[in-house]
């Protein structure tokens, strides 16, 4: 072939080459010719000239023709202008990095997250975004709420709004409502069928009831209409004739509020105990069983179903009183008792009291009349038949006597000749102030 000047050579294409074909380079000076393969050529144009691409300088769409773009660790696809988004990877975590203004959006009609053989949220377009745990549903939103499977635990639940935010098997609700006044909530729990409340806690009071939608003290059980003064309020009368709610009501009476008192809630309420019931177990209450005491609204126990006021024990008292012993006519000038041999107790059950005395008189002075005790630790009462029977021994008188009776008034005692209930003892009766007197008696009368 004769020789052209590269001007005259006919251009080929890219489809008229082999893989093996060479081309000729020469160089710039014009002294020095280079021959080159096609695969040389190609990896000399990738490296000395795509390198230096800008995309900014495209003026078409980018296509890899079904090959990749590969980014080294912490190289950026950036989007945006001021690196507004970031796509990397810096050698230990992927990064998807908005720093622009705006939010980050991910737009899809069902876009599911999933690891490594595992689905761990998923959101359907007008449908429930589902979390996983474990590959296994455990939160799906509904049309009406949540959806949780399984046991919800939470450190602390606040409810602002009105209306039902959960159920139970489609059998009962949970819910807040407005409370008597304002916007406060109260809590509720009630059934869905007939809307009835069966627990309440008010919002402004803080009461908690219970069978009641208006517990009147902290805590009520029964629908009843209560006097509210800081009481637990408990069950109610089935009917007209079982009687009025028991409370248990604080008082205030010993200055620091600290007394408890159980108490009916009706001037003519009575509290009764019942024993009997099903299961054989004491109770408190109006069961149709056995009533087995009573406490009486005007006071005084009653027991086994008796509801007569006369009947009533008022009363019981236990201690000890102090007996003195005095002459009617000239008292002692001066009386003295062994320290170790002066006692005496009582016992009051309703209006009948119980004495006993051991004493003994060491030494007396001065003194005339009939002999004597005073102190008892509740007046005698006011008639004759007030009398009670009284027995003892006296050691070391004069003469030999024992009390066989007594003529009673105020809080005193007098005492009489063995055998002889008209006959007083006297001061002469007893043995002079160099002996000692010894007496020890037990007496029962009733009390005014």
């Amino acid at each position: 072939m004769a020789d052209k000047k590269i001007s005259e050579l006919v251009s080929i294409t890219g489809s008229a080459t082999a893989a093996d074909d060479y081309f000729v380079v020469v160089d710039t000076s014009g002294a020095v010719t280079y021959k080159i393969s096609r695969e040389e050529l190609n990896n000399a144009i990738e490296q000395d000239v795509l390198e230096n691409i800008s995309i900014t300088n495209l003026t078409s769409d980018l296509n890899t023709n079904g090959n990749d773009i590969n980014f080294g660790d912490n190289d950026k696809a950036i989007f945006g202008a001021g690196s507004d988004l970031e796509l990397f990877h810096d050698g230990s975590h992927s990064y998807i990095k908005d720093n622009g203004t705006g939010n980050l959006k991910i737009i899809g009609s069902d876009i599911s997250i999933e690891g490594s053989g595992e689905t761990y949220a998923t959101f359907v377009d007008d449908g429930a975004v589902t979390l996983y745990h474990d590959n296994a549903a455990k939160i799906a939103t509904t049309s009406t709420g949540v959806d949780v499977t399984g046991t919800a635990t939470v450190d602390q639940l606040n409810i602002d709004s009105v209306g039902a935010f959960g159920n139970f098997d489609s059998k009962a609700t949970i819910s807040t409502e407005s409370a008597f006044a304002g916007s406060d909530k109260d809590f509720r729990v009630k059934t869905t069928a007939g809307n009835v409340n069966h627990f309440i806690v008010q919002a402004t009071t803080g009461n908690v009831g219970i069978a009641t939608s208006s517990p009147l003290g902290g805590l009520q059980i029964g629908d009843a209409t209560v006097d509210a003064n800081n009481k637990i309020v408990l069950g109610k009368a089935e009917t007209s004739t079982q009687g009025f709610f028991p409370v248990i009501q604080q008082t205030s009476s010993d200055g620091a509020g600290n007394d408890l008192t159980l108490a009916t809630t009706s001037g003519n309420g009575v509290l009764r105990f019942f024993t009997g019931n099903t299961n054989n177990n004491a109770v408190i209450g109006t069961l149709n069983n056995a009533e087995r005491m009573r406490i009486l609204s005007s006071g005084g126990i009653t027991f086994n179903g008796d509801t007569a006021a006369a009947n009533a024990l008022d009363d019981y008292e236990e201690g000890t009183w102090t007996p003195e012993f005095q002459a009617t006519i000239t008292n002692f000038s001066s009386v003295t008792y062994n320290s170790t041999q002066h006692k005496a107790y009582y016992i009051k059950v309703g209006n009948i009291v119980h004495i006993t005395l051991y004493t003994r008189v060491d030494a007396f002075s001065g003194g005339s009349g009939n002999v004597r005790i005073a102190g008892l630790p509740f007046n005698i009462g006011s008639n004759g038949s007030s009398a009670g029977g009284a027995a003892g021994y006296i050691q070391n008188w004069n003469s030999t006597f024992s009390i066989h009776g007594a003529t009673l008034s105020t809080d005193q005692i007098y005492l009489h000749k063995n055998g002889n209930n008209t006959t007083p003892l006297t001061v002469s009766d007893m043995r002079n102030s160099n002996d000692s007197n010894q007496m020890s008696m037990s007496f029962s009368y009733r009390t005014s």
